[in-house]
């Protein structure tokens, strides 16, 4: 007997596992923050005074909740609506704008209605901001509520950027963020801890079950190679938190919230660094269920975003895009979904920093000095191949070349497509580089993510380009471009949108020849655990000889259940009678465990533990309780 099949068998001992529970509230607690300058009841509107809060939503009556698999809650609609009679905290003017701890309905396009410092969108301010009992907001079956709390002027400055409490430019104009989703009926399992959150974007509300997601598919690396690793815990709450990245690039380094990013700055340079992190702690053999479906969560969150009406896109900017691209991947080959990643690869590059940021130079090191043959993955946003417009000759060499880094866009690749591009081996190529080791890596250590990355002119431009970085360094020779004077009169003012090839240099001896090599796997924005894992796993993932890599590089067997996958905002049996067996299982197969009543939650009613301890017997589930 398989193991979804066991599953089923034991599930059959508890007939009564899915009966729903009841709440007159729900609430999202955050994570306490580690930060001393955090630790503070003036950090949010309603903070503890170690700097922690909850969100809660209050209504008229009882209603069906539980929680999703990350632990964000549910409510379920009877058809008449709920009355949401009280958000808390309220949104107020206290952090120094007319908007503070703001709140917005089914996020649909790129603005935020969360604090009004900077970036507001007033169209998307929910019809009543502050419900009460005599003004209630009505959140019907389909609808997802996003609320936020707002860092207080007093840490963060009126323009967010203030340096004088957290560091230098912490960049947040939130504190901590979650999201309600709002239900037609309770999922199947009664819980919805066996099934993923619907996204909290757009208008598509998938109710997906955890045991869709081929999880076996992750390596179990072995935990002695963790060096100096995250705590397990931490990551795994880090990865757990609701992603902000619906904004783009540039405005969204204010909109994350300080506790959803881990408390790093809001810089998406140090975002990708830090989530990286946790993203490759889940990679090892003590990784719990729970994470690793945080990190399909993650995924199908951020995949949501790029759909319409939201349309993100995350292009190449520093280090502000960088970070999100292999997140829908990794959901869409651990759901098979091959076609999300197909309709991933089938937008626009410049959506997207790792396909945009670097590119294919068929005329760099013509001796194939470096990897297959000719041809070199280089560092730089190339218009002719994928890149942004504004980066062309007159850019590089008008504004650019060779004062950098000047008022210029220090990304704009070499005209020529000889060498790495901005000034080699310097700014945003050490942003860039090291803080997106990690997701590199994990593209090769899950062989289904590798083999799915979009090949952009026939090659895995982002992952070849980051084995080189680690292992080489900048690339600047062959250049047989004269460094005094590079630009060739004959060329179009436009040259660079043409194919990699068609600017042509006046001949000389180099421009930064002596950069050739320097500095491998250099950049301020590195950590220490992602090159030890680097180092320990690189090698081996090419061909998974890696311990706890086993059987990976073949395709994935089929599994003899099929899962239902429903939309949220369409009606289910409620407590899952008449529902497919299937849809009740939860992570690694076993079945969805209940939620702990309390925090205005009241448990649907006793049950027999016998078959649902026998369960976990069997399957070694284990989940940490979250607050409902």
């Amino acid at each position: 007997m398989s193991r979804l099949g066991l599953a089923l068998f034991l599930l059959s001992l508890a007939p009564d596992l899915a009966a729903a529970q009841t709440c007159r509230s729900v609430t999202i607690a955050s994570p306490s923050p580690r930060a001393a300058a955090a630790q503070s009841a003036a950090s949010c509107t309603n903070c503890t005074d170690a700097g922690q809060v909850d969100i809660t939503f209050t209504f008229d009556r009882d209603v069906p909740c539980g929680q999703f698999v990350d632990g964000s809650p549910w409510i379920a609609d009877d058809g008449a609506g709920v009355n949401v009679v009280d958000i808390s905290p309220p949104v107020t003017s206290d952090c120094g704008a007319a908007t503070c701890n703001g709140w917005m309905v089914n996020v649909s396009g790129n603005g935020q209605a969360l604090d009004a410092r900077l970036s507001f969108d007033a169209s998307a301010v929910p019809s009543i901001v502050n419900p009460s009992a005599t003004t209630p907001y009505v959140a019907t079956g389909g609808t997802s509520l996003l609320k936020a709390v707002s860092f207080q002027d007093e840490v963060v400055g009126a323009d967010c950027s203030d340096a004088s409490v957290l560091g230098s430019e912490p960049r947040h104009c939130l504190y901590f963020a979650g999201v309600l989703t709002v239900l037609d009926a309770a999922p199947p399992d009664g819980t919805g801890a066996g099934y993923f959150r619907p996204p909290y974007v757009g208008t598509d509300r998938p109710l997906i079950a955890v045991s869709e997601a081929r999880l076996d598919r992750l390596p179990s690396l072995p935990t002695t190679a963790l060096g100096s690793a995250p705590d397990r815990d931490r990551s795994e709450e880090a990865l757990c938190q609701v992603p902000l990245s619906f904004m783009g690039t540039y405005a969204n380094q204010y909109f994350k919230a300080y506790l959803n990013v881990d408390e790093t700055r809001g810089y998406h340079g140090y975002v990708s660094q830090r989530l990286g992190d946790h993203l490759l702690r889940a990679l090892f053999d003590d990784r719990t269920p729970r994470m690793g479906a945080c990190l399909v969560q993650r995924g199908i969150d951020l995949y949501h975003m790029l759909l319409p009406p939201v349309s993100v896109a995350w292009g190449p900017n520093g280090g502000h895009g960088q970070g999100r691209t292999m997140w829908p991947y990794l959901a869409a080959a651990l759901l098979e979904r091959p076609d999300w990643a197909s309709a991933v690869d089938a937008m626009d590059r410049i959506r997207f920093a790792e396909r945009s940021q670097v590119y294919w130079s068929p005329v760099a090191d013509p001796d194939g000095a470096w990897g297959d043959g000719p041809g070199e993955a280089l560092y730089g946003s190339y218009p002719g191949a994928g890149g942004i417009g504004m980066c062309q000759t007159a850019e590089y060499f008008g504004r650019c070349y060779p004062d950098w880094p000047g008022s210029c866009n220090r990304i704009c690749a070499d005209p020529f497509g000889f060498i790495d591009g901005g000034s080699p081996g310097t700014s945003y190529q050490q942003i860039f580089s090291p803080a997106a080791r990690a997701f590199a890596l994990t593209a090769r250590l899950v062989p289904d993510v590798g083999a799915a990355w979009p090949r952009d002119d026939g090659h895995a431009v982002f992952l070849e380009y980051i084995d080189r970085w680690v292992a080489f360094g900048e690339w600047t020779d062959p250049d047989p471009c004269d460094r005094d004077d590079p630009l060739a009169a004959s060329n179009a003012a436009d040259c660079a949108s043409g194919p990699v090839g068609t600017c042509t240099c006046n001949p000389g001896a180099g421009r930064y020849v002596d950069r050739h090599g320097a500095s491998p796997d250099s950049g301020s924005y590195g950590t220490a655990f992602t090159t030890e894992v680097w180092g320990a796993f690189r090698a081996c993932a090419t061909d998974c000889s890696c311990e706890g890599m086993d059987g990976l590089c073949a395709p994935a067997p089929e599994v003899d259940a099929g899962v239902v996958e429903l939309d949220a905002s369409a009606g289910t049996d409620g407590g899952g009678a008449g529902a497919d067996a299937s849809t009740s299982v939860g992570m690694d197969g076993g079945a969805a465990p209940e939620p702990d009543p309390g925090c205005g939650c009241r448990a649907g009613g006793r049950r027999d533990p016998s078959g649902w301890l026998l369960a976990i017997a069997a399957l070694g589930l284990s989940m940490r309780r979250r607050r409902c």
